[in-house]
Order: structure tokens, then sequence, then C-alpha cells
């Protein structure tokens, strides 16, 4: 009867080398850590590669940028709409169609305040998982961007 194998003896091994002093290195991370090397080198490799809630968090942060940029448009026809209604010797019908735009406008605004809200609470959920603070990750890239327009 042979004894049974243990199912981290069935999975890929990968033989590395290591340039000196790294494997003493690793041996005290992990020690640090509570783990074995091999684990301490799988949990660093796993951080490098993109995970399903990395992807999640990134798609969310262009969302709030596109409902930043919604609103952003939404205020100026807002503005529009009430420097319309300003002008002197509007007709009573175009008052009532300026002021129906108004209404749809502000109705369209707190849909997408309240879709904002949902993507934030999203937003710090996987803050919580991914470690990583994507509003931070967000201004970075706008600043980037800006900075690349001015050049």
């Amino acid at each position: 009867m042979s004894a049974p194998t243990r199912p981290s003896r069935s999975l890929d091994k990968f033989i590395v080398r290591l340039p000196p002093g790294m494997r003493e290195q690793l041996a005290d991370a992990a020690a640090a850590a509570g783990r074995s090397m091999n684990a301490e080198i799988v949990q660093r490799l796993e951080q490098t590669f993109p995970t399903a809630e990395k992807v999640l968090l990134h798609h969310r942060v262009g969302e709030v940028a596109m409902i930043v940029q919604a609103c952003k448009d939404l205020q100026s026809k807002s503005e529009r709409l009430e420097a319309r209604l300003r002008e002197p010797g509007l007709s009573a019908s175009d008052r009532a169609a300026v002021v129906a735009e108004a209404k749809r406008t502000g109705a369209l605004a707190e849909v997408l305040l309240q879709l904002n809200r949902r993507v934030f609470e999203d937003l710090e959920t996987l803050k919580a998982v991914t470690g990583e603070d994507p509003v931070v990750d967000m201004v970075r890239t706008a600043t980037k961007k800006k900075a690349s327009k001015r050049s």
C-alpha cells in the first residue's frame, strides 16, 4: 500500500536561480510573516498579477471619471437653462419648455448622484479587498493626463 500523495505534490514546480543573498532575504521575510518560503514566493507573485477585484476596481475608477464628466456637463446645461429663463421677452411656451428641460436635467443629476454614491461604496469595498486606494490612483492618472496635454 503506497502512501497518499499530498495535493501540493501535484502542483507545477519551477526551479529558480536566485541572486546571492536573495534566498536569505526570502527566508527572513517568510519567517517574519509566519509562512514557508514557498508560500512567501507565491504570495509575492500573486501581488504582481491583476486579480478580478483589481480589474473591477480600475473599471469602477473609470466609471467615476465618466460620472464626474457627466455631472460637469449637467451643471453647464443647468447654468445655460437658468440664463435662458432670465432672458427678457421669453414666451410662456418657451419658458414652460425650459422649465421642463430643467426638471429633466435635475432628475438626471439626482440619478447620477445616486450612481456615484453606489460606485464610491463599491470602491471602498474594493479598497478594503485589494489594499489599493482607487481615488488616489484616479487623481494620479488625471494629473498625468493634464501634464501630458500641457507638454
